[in-house]
């Protein structure tokens, strides 16, 4: 099975309880209580007011114990202990709610132990008591079967009372159930179930002849104690003598408000347990399994399938354009889409799947007893159909697409969850809203990429890499105007660059580029810029400016002398971050073009927001420059009306070098001049 997330809170009260269990007297709960309670939340002092007066206190140094008022004081954090305060507090950091809630939880506990301390001492049962109270605190704390544990406690109260008579009565559905007694006959179980009662406030206590509500009921003398969960009136524990004469005392009604208070503290625990057991098992947004709750259950299937001789299929499934409806719409309307997604898969499951959210906008779907994978594939269909309809967002249809890789298996010893993945991005891969189902071949590609990182990490730290540089040339005179850097090693760049983009490897990839490309440009004639590709995870580094700006100032290249190349499509992901991340770059004095202009979703109101230096032609634009060329024509007509330059990539033939001309076109860059080349061979150029 699954471990359930390791819960701070609830171990740091687990801890409260037990160490107050092993308290004999009320000093001595009242000086661990203050102690455990300053070592939970670090805090350099601790009290215990009570009736105006400092009790106990850590911290303060012989001789130098605080007032009460000091519990009013800055940074101190208070909690409620019947006429006072358990009180911590700390200078480096303010206290959370999670903690507020916790020092509550620790002061609940120290009061109800000091009351029943002080009543044991006056009762003259007091080992007795003590034991019973002790045995319901450890149970507690071991989270006994709750059932046989509110039974002890309607026995405890009953013995240690001296009644003959008691029952614990729950609160379900507006009517009181009794769900423990002793000393009630069958008959009288049956004639009391579902018993309407009006919920007391604080112990009642019926002892004498002339209350008329002794009238209603089956004894002489009634005691009456509220039982709560998480501080809500839940029921009543209760005891009767049918001795006549019965009389309480304050030892036995104290008594009784103790057992009631250690029933109500087992009711919390039991239901925050159940809580906080859903909680870590639960995605909290939709509801689903989470990824701990679905493997588990997953491995669970593996082995029936073994021994039932069927399959079991994991469906992993993608949301396709999930970022571009947050960015946006806002995460809240991503998180309405989620919840949707969420009850379309469920509904759409045959009784007895699973669907859990794995995190973001991945779901999985568990499907069990399966004859073959064609009936996976069935389901992974249907999932598909149910998001088809648009979901109403902020007042607008949305249409929601997903991608779904499909794996299944007779049995455990492989990794279904991992193989569907894989195949959900071959989905992705070959045109998205579609299934694909997982062969072998995923898996060798798979070990292939993680292989090609390690050694592309190896390469970038032993020095495994160098750069080319292509030639930009001014298309009337040929003379070399600019060289963009390009990263090379034994691997193709369209093979190890997006590999290096997925698993964040680019991040110190293109830190090397650019310190590269500064160091060899700084040697080169002043009229020679160099250029750099940098990529979306680079920009979104917070150390991106700071990469920049220590290259330069390593290398000695005069800012202007750089470009720096951004793919249209980056650019338009966040418009107003990349802006100001863009102008941060501008005032260093680099200089900044957009590489791929055209194929993107850019317009001209974002052109005016952009502080943009150049434009580069895509080379699929310059290779339509004989049927007439609009599209290089259009970007050309936008850059002389922005004022920005305009650098043709990918020429290939004389033809289009002419026709850029033509169009007014002055500079550009592909085979016609040069293939990528060292930085020697660059230079013979000049």
């Amino acid at each position: 099975m699954s471990s359930v997330p390791f819960n701070w809170a609830a171990h740091q009260l687990t801890e409260y309880l037990t160490l107050l269990g092993t308290c004999e007297t009320v000093d001595a709960a009242l000086d661990a209580g203050v102690e455990r309670a300053a070592d939970a939340f670090d805090a350099e002092h601790g009290v215990v007011v009570r009736d105006g007066v400092v009790l106990t206190s850590i911290g303060f140094g012989a001789g130098s114990a605080p007032s009460a008022d000091w519990t009013s004081g800055e940074g101190v954090l208070c909690a409620p202990l019947d006429d006072g305060v358990l009180a911590v507090s700390r200078a480096d950091e303010p206290f959370t709610v999670e903690e507020a809630a916790l020092l509550r939880g620790m002061a609940r506990a120290l009061a109800q132990t000091v009351r029943t301390l002080e009543l044991v001492h006056s009762l003259r049962s007091r080992q007795a008591l003590l034991e019973r109270l002790a045995e319901i605190q450890r149970s507690i704390v071991d989270r006994t079967d709750l059932a046989a544990l509110l039974q002890s406690i309607v026995d405890g109260a009953c013995d240690l009372v001296g009644d003959e008579i008691g029952a614990l009565w729950l609160m379900d559905q507006d009517m009181l159930t009794l769900v423990a007694s002793a000393g009630i006959g069958a008959e009288s179980l049956e004639k009391r179930r579902n018993l309407p009662h009006a919920m007391p406030t604080g112990l009642v206590v019926l002892d004498e002849p002339d209350q008329p509500e002794l009238r209603n009921e089956d004894a002489e003398a009634v005691m009456v104690a509220p039982v709560s969960r998480n501080g809500v009136r839940c029921g009543i524990l209760t005891v009767a003598s049918r001795h006549a004469g019965r009389r309480y005392g304050p030892d036995e009604r104290e008594a009784m408000v103790a057992f009631a208070e250690h029933a109500s503290v087992a009711l919390t625990d039991a239901r925050n347990h159940a809580d906080a057991v859903h909680r870590a098992l639960h995605d909290p947004l939709t509801n689903l399994p989470n990824r701990s709750l679905f493997v588990d259950r997953l491995r669970q299937a593996e082995q029936r399938a073994l021994r039932n001789g069927t399959a079991v299929g994991v469906l992993f499934l993608d949301l396709d354009g999930f970022k571009t409806i947050n960015d946006s719409l806002g995460h809240g309307r991503g998180d309405e889409l989620l919840i949707a997604v969420a009850g379309r898969l469920h509904d759409a499951l045959r009784a007895g799947d699973t669907a859990a959210r794995l995190g973001g906008d991945e779901f999985a779907v568990l499907v069990d007893g399966l004859v073959d994978e064609r009936e996976a594939l069935g389901v992974a269909q249907r999932m598909l159909d149910a998001l088809r309809p648009p979901v109403p967002l902020a007042g607008k249809p949305v249409m929601v697409r997903a991608s779904i890789g499909v794996a299944t298996a007779t049995g455990p010893g492989g990794d279904l969850l991992r193989d569907a993945d894989l195949a959900m991005y071959q989905a992705k891969a070959q045109g998205r809203d579609r299934v694909v189902s997982f062969d072998g071949e995923m898996h060798a590609a798979m070990v292939a990429s993680v292989a090609m990182e390690h050694e592309l990490r190896l390469a970038l730290e032993h020095g495994g890499l160098s750069l080319a540089f292509q030639p930009i040339v001014d298309l009337e005179t040929g003379r070399l105007r600019a060289a963009e850097a390009l990263c090379r090693w034994t691997v193709p760049p369209c093979e190890f660059i997006p590999l290096a983009e997925t698993t964040g490897l680019i991040v110190p990839l293109g830190a090397w580029v650019l310190e590269e490309a500064c160091q060899t440009a700084a040697g080169w004639p002043d009229h020679v810029l160099v250029s750099v590709n940098v990529s979306s995870v680079q920009l979104r580094s917070s150390e991106f400016v700071a990469t920049v700006a220590g290259a330069l100032e390593r290398s000695g290249l005069e800012a202007s002398r750089l470009y720096l190349e951004v793919t249209e499509s980056v650019l338009m992901t966040d418009v107003e971050r990349t802006a100001s991340l863009l102008r941060e770059l501008k005032a260093l004095g680099v200089r900044i073009a957009i590489d791929d202009f055209g194929t993107g979703h850019s317009s001209l109101q974002y052109l005016q927001q952009l502080p943009l230096d150049a434009l580069k032609i895509p080379k699929p634009f310059v290779d339509t420059l004989e049927e007439g060329g609009q599209l290089a024509r259009a970007i050309l007509d936008l850059g002389r009306s922005f004022g920005l330059a305009v650098v043709a990539e990918g020429i290939e033939t004389e033809t289009q070098r002419e026709a850029l001309r033509a169009l007014g076109c002055t500079k550009g860059q592909g085979f016609l001049f040069a293939r990528p080349m060292s930085a020697n061979e660059l230079l013979s150029t000049v």
